[in-house]
Order: structure tokens, then sequence, then C-alpha cells
């Protein structure tokens, strides 16, 4: 692997999904975003699957086997053998980086072989950031809750986690870390987000009409995300309403359930299944609904909740997200998770809203996207979150 003459910090990623995949959620577009951002100062190098989340084939076009230029990252994109402990080893070996930064806590491949490598002193000595994105929110933990803590239990006792410098996005995040890890050292930095000024499709809708409502579902069908409770808000509504869900299905038994809820609502409730959407086309998509839902159990972040604001949707989720007071802000509502009668006032207004109020909510939503999503306070944090590392172990074994 060929490296520029200029001497820059190298941060190594390892990573369960990256472009072009777009199925394994949010943090795709975190980690893109912030190589965007700051590529122009560090040199980041990606270690990756060849393949999308639950996806049995290989991106078109990529090859396997060689470094590839994606964006301002040099990414190595791994077939399902490259993952094995021996092979992985000798690749991250030959592979000269300063900080080790690992994108999820529970990832199989990206994160607990690495964590393995490093534990029995087969990887260089490097600083280690590890962002659980969310995954020890009490809503996260509360699925697959015996082999979470199963695996945390095992990560204590083999001092897998010893060293590791936690990223939060949020100071709620901080405390989920600290309350399923203790006193582990932790740096806040915000997740980046784009540019929304050019984000396709705000203005492209139909005028909304009283009584009628589209409402969307942009996540993956997961028990996390509450898909079930969502769909049992519809139980008994009036007006006509198109409720489309987005998004690839985790649990294929949970979605049976999730069917059959369907199959017993009213007939002015349509339902529809539309699969997973490309980003790309995810702007345009946004623009056309009167509401965004999501009744999610916890997100440390919540990308789909602020592109749908940036496409001057409207949207309605729990109080499980950083985003709050938004029924204060005109652009929508943050609601109890225990309170399911208030998730059923907030559809029941929409769905009487008539085009000029509506539009209201559609200008408020798309301003207060444009403000959050200003990325200089996200870049300045993260740029620090990688000075905080080298200062763990300021000593390269490459330079």
């Amino acid at each position: 692997m060929q490296y520029s003459a200029a001497v820059r910090t190298r941060i190594l990623l390892v990573l369960a999904w990256y472009l072009p995949g777009f199925r394994g959620g949010g943090s795709i577009r975190t980690v893109a975003n912030l190589i965007e951002y700051l590529g122009d100062q560090y040199d980041f190098l990606i270690l990756t699957s060849d393949r999308d989340w639950r996806s049995s084939a290989p991106y078109d076009g990529i090859r396997t086997g060689e470094w590839t230029q994606v964006g301002k990252a040099r990414v190595r994109y791994l077939e399902p053998r490259e993952w094995s402990l021996r092979r992985l080893a000798r690749l991250m070996r030959s592979v000269p980086y300063d900080v080790l930064y690992l994108n999820s806590l529970f990832s199989p491949d990206a994160t607990i072989r690495p964590l393995l490598l490093r534990r029995f002193g087969a990887l260089p000595s490097a600083p280690v950031i590890l962002g659980p994105r969310g995954e020890l929110a009490p809503g996260a933990m509360s699925t697959s809750t015996w082999k979470k803590r199963a695996w945390l239990a095992a990560a204590r006792a083999l001092r897998l986690l010893r060293g590791i410098l936690w990223q939060a996005s949020t100071a709620a995040e901080s405390a989920d870390i600290r309350r399923a890890l203790g006193d582990v050292e932790i740096a806040e930095a915000l997740d980046c987000s784009p540019d929304y000024r050019d984000w396709p499709g705000y203005a492209v809708r139909a005028p909304k009409a009283p009584g009628r409502a589209r409402i969307c579902f942009v996540s993956r069908i997961a028990p996390v995300k509450n898909v079930e409770f969502a769909l049992r808000l519809f139980e008994g509504m009036e007006g006509d309403v198109t409720l489309d869900l987005y998004g690839p299905i985790d649990h294929p038994e949970y979605w049976a359930r999730c069917e059959s809820v369907i199959a017993a609502l009213p007939p002015n409730v349509r339902v529809a299944y539309r699969g997973a959407v490309e980003y790309a086309d995810l702007g345009h998509l946004l623009a056309t609904y009167d509401l965004f839902l999501l009744p999610t159990l916890g997100e440390n972040f919540g990308h789909t909740i602020l592109e749908a604001l940036a496409a001057g949707c409207p949207v309605l989720v729990s109080d499980r997200t950083p985003w709050r007071d938004l029924e204060a802000s005109g652009v929508g509502w943050d609601v109890p998770l225990d309170d399911a009668e208030a998730f059923r006032r907030a559809l029941r207004t929409v769905i009487a809203m008539d085009e000029p109020l509506h539009a209201e909510l559609r200008h408020r939503a798309r301003t207060l996207a444009l403000r959050c999503a200003d990325p200089a306070l996200a870049i300045e944090q993260n740029r620090a979150l990688f000075e905080h590392a080298l200062r763990l172990s300021p000593q390269s074994k490459w330079r």
C-alpha cells in the first residue's frame, strides 16, 4: 500500500458496512460525513465488508483484495472469509495506523474480532476509539438482552475493553455508557451531518388536504424501532390514511407479527411495505409525505429524523431521541412511549390539518434542520476526539 510523502495521522476504521452500502443505517452516513469534513487533515483507512447488511451478494463494481479510493478515504472491501481472526490480524498488521476506530460495540466481525486480536497482542499498540452509536441506550439494551449482557460480561472478564476511549454523541449517551460500563473514559463528539441546503425535493409535494394524510416510517423493521407499536396507533383511526414502511427487515419473526396487525387495521388505513430506500433517493421521498413517524425505543442521534426535517416533513417521534421540544418548535411532536393516546392525538391533528397550516410546519422543519445541521461544532468535536486519542499513545510505531 502506498502513502503520500506528507505524514499525516492515520486512522484505521473497521466497519461492518460502508459505502456504497445503505442498509446498515445512519452510522454509514455518519462516517462518510466525518471523512468528507476531516479527510484533508487525517488519512482515513477503512476495512469493511464487500456486501451490504443482510445481502448475500457483493456490491456491483467494487474490487476486493486491494485498496480503493472512495471519496477521501482508502477502503479495502473484505470477502466473508477474510474476517477470520488469522486473516484479519495479518491484514491489520500490514496497515500502519495511529488510531483504531471501531463503530459498534456488538459487531462480531468489525468489533469483537479486533478487540480479541488487540487483547492477545496480535495487533500493533495504538489507541482505540469505540463509538457504540446508541447500542447502550436502555431501549436498545432491551432487545436481545441476554446476548448483549453475556458479551459485556465476557468482555469484562477478558479485559477486552481496557484502555478504550469511548465516543458519545450526546450527554445522554455518555450517561448510557457510564450506566453500562462504569467509570470509563468518554469524549463527546456529535455525529457529523451533511449540508442540507441542497437537500433535494423540499418543495415537490401535493397540497395537504384535510382528512387525509400520507405518513412514512423509515428505519429498520426491528423491535428497537417499535414498528408494531407504530402500527397499533392506527387501530380505529379515522380519515384517509396512507402509511408506507421503508427499511430492511431485521427480524422476520417480528415482521410477521407486524403483518398480523396490518391485516386487522380498518380499510381507511392503507399500509404498504416499500423495502429499503437508497440514501440518494431519501430527500425526494421524505418531501412527499405529510408526517414522518418513528416511536423508537432509542436513538443516539436519529439521522432520519433530521433528514425528514430537512425535507420539510414534520415528525412524530418518541421521547427516546435527542430531538426534543418539537411541538414548541412547531415542527412536530416528541411523545413519551407510555402515552399512546398522545401519539394518536398528534396523528389526528396531522390528518385534520389543511395546506396553509401544514406549509408552516414544513417551513419551520426545514429551518430547524438547517440550523441543527451546521457542521462546525461536530467537526471541531471530532477533531478533538482524535487528538484526545493520540495523547493516550503519542508515540506511533510506524513513523
